[in-house]
């Protein structure tokens, strides 16, 4: 949602990793919410990224409607995936080439997308990376220690 970084191809498996973030977030939600003994940030987190988008419909972090949420998180969700194509695999890879294709041309979607391979990381990158998803894991650990 940030347009000062890259713009990453979009293929059936960034997609499809993107939708599960979305997803397990809107389970963290609800657990936030049934659990209000032990409250985490998961909501202000949604709130700070309605304002970086300035949605026309901002809920307060403290809000316990579930719905209200998960429309939210749709709401962000459809600012990245524009759809869902990346649980159609089935429809396109089981035929044979020229008909996949043809089904794939219809619909708009990449030669590739289904058959991406993500690009090598240098160890430096990876390293990187490594360091950058463990600061991540460590602040949402840091959020249930709290309970």
């Amino acid at each position: 949602m940030r347009e000062d970084v890259p713009v990453v191809a979009l293929t059936e498996v960034v997609e499809g990793a993107i939708a599960a973030v979305f997803k397990h977030l809107k389970y963290e939600i609800i657990y936030d919410i049934d659990e209000p003994e032990c409250p985490r940030p998961w909501r202000k987190w949604v709130v700070a990224a309605l304002e970086e988008v300035q949605a026309e419909v901002i809920p307060a972090p403290n809000c316990t409607d579930t719905r209200e949420w998960g429309f939210q998180l749709e709401q962000l969700s459809d600012r990245i995936l524009w759809d869902t194509d990346y649980e159609d695999a089935e429809l396109y890879i089981d035929f044979p080439p020229e008909k996949s294709r043809e089904l794939r041309d219809w619909d708009d979607i990449p030669d590739n997308y289904y058959t991406a391979i993500a690009d090598d990381l240098t160890d430096e990158e990876a390293k990187a990376k490594i360091k950058e998803l463990r600061k991540l894991c460590d602040s949402v650990i840091e959020s249930y220690r709290s309970c």
